[in-house]
């Protein structure tokens, strides 16, 4: 866990996206949860320390932000309200499989577990007041349409959520890639001397931010080409040539072959029609 101001805390070292949390003099607003419970159960024990939980916020829908929002029951949730309608596809079967597949051990963790939908949703922006800080959530749509982005003006510090992926691999698997660009260029407007990815640790240089969208960017000149060429989807992803320079958080080269495959479904359907 790294601590980046007096009052904001973030931990990049959980299997699954990176969560975070601000304190105030009248609670903790949380940043999305670890995915596993045996770290949740860490994580609560984190939390406590510094003050009750008030407000969870999703960040999006993905099992790694959401899986273990149950677990905190004392934090009103909070996220887009395209989060909350992707969140009801959400099953305990589901999510109880794979935490049986990642944390055996969270297994005896699980009663009462269920799907947590969020209870307070918001369009476009929504600000929280708690105490003495300003919580600005913005939608910045780009990983999916649903992203929240968390800027704390008095810590200046913007938690990115998936939109930034700091030296890992980045997924497009239900990307809005030009709106990410735009999202972007949005962050870059805001005074932080802070970013906290979704994924990868925290860093203060923004020019990070071109690199991720220098990314996005090959990502669709890339696959517009193949689809102009008349490729099949599946010529598009044999004959890709490696994009991204980063590593999967884990699973290595078959783990990143499986997300440039989902990269690849989701911009060739975009961009094909198909």
């Amino acid at each position: 866990m790294q601590q980046l101001t007096a009052n904001v805390w973030a931990e990049h070292g959980f299997r699954g996206c990176n969560c975070g949390f601000l304190v105030t003099r009248e609670g903790v607003v949380m940043i999305d949860c670890p995915q596993r419970p045996t770290d949740a159960r860490q994580w609560r024990q984190i939390i406590f320390t510094h003050g009750q939980p008030r407000y969870l916020v999703n960040t999006e829908p993905h099992a790694d932000h959401v899986m273990c929002d149950s677990l905190f029951p004392e934090a009103i949730v909070v996220a887009h309200q395209g989060t909350r309608q992707a969140m009801t596809n959400h099953t305990v079967e589901a999510f109880c499989k794979r935490i049986s597949e990642l944390d055996p051990e969270g297994m005896a963790m699980l009663d009462g577990y269920h799907v947590r939908l969020p209870s307070i949703v918001y369009e476009s922006r929504l600000t929280l007041y708690l105490g003495e800080h300003t919580i600005e959530l913005i939608n910045l749509p780009g990983h999916t349409p649903w992203q929240t982005a968390i800027y704390l003006p008095q810590e200046r510090v913007l938690f990115t959520n998936d939109n930034v992926f700091h030296r890992v691999h980045t997924f497009l698997h239900e990307a809005v890639p030009e709106q990410w660009l735009v999202s972007l260029e949005a962050m870059k407007r805001m005074e932080a001397d802070w970013y906290v990815p979704g994924h990868g640790q925290p860093f203060s240089d923004r020019a990070y931010l071109d690199q991720q969208a220098q990314l996005v960017r090959q990502w669709i000149a890339t696959i517009k080409e193949s689809v102009a060429r008349g490729w099949s989807r599946d010529e598009t992803f044999e004959r890709l040539p490696l994009l991204d320079p980063y590593s999967p958080e884990s699973g290595g080269e078959d783990r990143a072959r499986e997300i440039r495959r989902m990269s690849v479904n989701r911009l060739y359907s975009l961009y094909s029609g198909r």
